[in-house]
């Protein structure tokens, strides 16, 4: 059982898909309650983009809500690196990751309908990996970002991947191979790489050349700690990282 939540005072709203639970810190939120609605209308737009529909009468009986925690930010017991940061009360912060117990997005001095892209991206990871688990960090951030972009009511989303492609790729900073390892995304991102960027670029070259069932298929091959995802993208889409690597160049070039 999580113990952070087992003391805590959380009132729980259940939607048609999702478990709500707001934090009494965040209750007097004025746009939270708009927020968490949204959030659940977006479940089966999500789920027809991703292809996740409980469409046998089987699979109805095997859905599950998910939970979806709402607070102030706070720091995950084992955060990864795009967590960590001070927790300054007056600042303006917002926080989201997925776990086993669901999804966690906190908030503070923001408002949480501002943040709709960024709530997406945190119920991509919870609804795709759900379906088909995790992968290395350059395909479970690059899914979430993809689909949280193709979701996006802002414009010119999709050229701020390019950017990030040709400030981390094209300029040479790193390779495609190199970022296929978890550790070195993460490295990486700590340096200030824009890797989420090209992360979204590389799902997005990969579904627009080859379709999602080929990515599913890629993802069931490989896990979270899988330091052998360049094999695994030979395996599936007959090409190494440093083709792949020129391929999507072009694809970039091409889209811009």
């Amino acid at each position: 059982m999580d113990h952070q939540h087992e003391f805590e005072a959380w009132q729980t709203l259940v939607g048609k898909h999702y478990v709500f639970h707001l934090h009494s810190d965040v209750l007097a939120d004025t746009d939270i309650r708009d927020a968490i609605v949204k959030a659940d209308e977006r479940y089966p737009v999500l789920s027809q983009e991703l292809l996740v529909h409980p469409v046998s009468i089987k699979r109805k009986e095997r859905f599950s809500r998910t939970n979806y925690w709402l607070h102030r930010p706070r720091l995950p017991e084992e955060a990864p690196v795009s967590q960590v940061f001070t927790l300054d009360p007056e600042a303006s912060l917002a926080q989201g990751w997925v776990d086993t117990s669901g999804i966690h997005f906190g908030v503070q001095n923001r408002s949480w309908l501002e943040l709709v892209d960024s709530m997406t991206h945190e119920e991509v990871h919870a609804i795709w990996g759900r379906e088909v688990g995790e992968a290395p960090s350059l395909l479970n951030e690059g899914m979430a970002v993809w689909y949280e972009i193709r979701l996006s009511s802002e414009q010119n989303r999709v050229q701020e991947l390019c950017a990030a492609w040709r400030s981390v790729i094209e300029s040479g900073e790193e390779t495609l191979d190199n970022l296929c390892r978890t550790n070195v995304f993460w490295d990486a991102y700590s340096r200030g790489l824009s890797v989420y960027g090209v992360a979204g670029v590389v799902i997005g070259y990969l579904l627009n050349t080859n379709g999602l069932a080929k990515l599913n298929d890629l993802f069931l091959r490989t896990h979270y700690e899988d330091e052998h995802l360049a094999d695994m993208l030979m395996a599936c889409y007959k090409r190494p990282a440093d083709r792949l690597m020129v391929d999507i160049t072009d694809w970039v070039h091409a889209i811009t």
